[in-house]
């Protein structure tokens, strides 16, 4: 239990570690009753539309190309209503101070095969341009939940599928 899996692989995962080690450092300390919790790739209707998911559908909804990378990275995806659930189950299962929970699906999913779901799910009549964009620097091939430990500690696991997950983004999108 040393890291817990918190090795940084570019400055914005090591602003979390160093978040994360103030967080232990309260815990070891004063007895803090520290949660860590880290989410994975979290997606929904709401959410910003920069980011991946809520851009490909904008960009299928309007008919619109979508440039992108070459989309080979893989991340695990998690629907906003899995991580409510998630987060709340953690602030009552008892015996958590000290641990880090992962709040995922536990499986991983290429970028590129989750923006050709959005095609096929939204009619889209724009095409994919895959390769146009370059990978941001210290990007990381993939990034996998450890969800038979947070399953183990608290008895939650994500229950949406990608499939059901991205029709109700889609559709939270279609009528916003």
């Amino acid at each position: 239990r040393t890291n817990e899996g918190l090795d940084p692989f570019n400055a914005y995962s090591a602003s979390k570690v160093a978040a994360w080690a103030f967080a232990r450092a309260a815990f070891n300390t004063w007895g803090a009753p520290i949660v860590w919790i880290r989410l994975f790739q979290v997606y929904g209707p709401g959410q910003r539309e920069q980011a991946l998911i809520p851009a490909a559908i904008r960009a299928a909804l309007n008919g619109d190309d979508f440039p992108m990378t070459a989309g080979e990275q893989q991340r695990d995806f998690i629907f906003l209503e899995d991580v409510v659930e998630g987060v709340l189950t953690a602030t009552v299962a008892p015996g958590l101070e000290g641990h880090t929970l992962d709040v995922g699906t536990g499986q991983l999913r290429r970028i590129y095969a989750v923006v050709e779901r959005i095609w096929a799910l939204s009619g889209a009549r724009g095409r994919i341009l895959a390769g146009t964009l370059p990978y941001r620097p210290g990007e990381v091939p993939a990034i996998p939940a450890d969800v038979d430990r947070t399953r183990r500690l608290t008895g939650w696991e994500a229950r949406t599928g990608l499939e059901e997950g991205l029709q109700k983004t889609i559709l939270g999108m279609r009528d916003a």
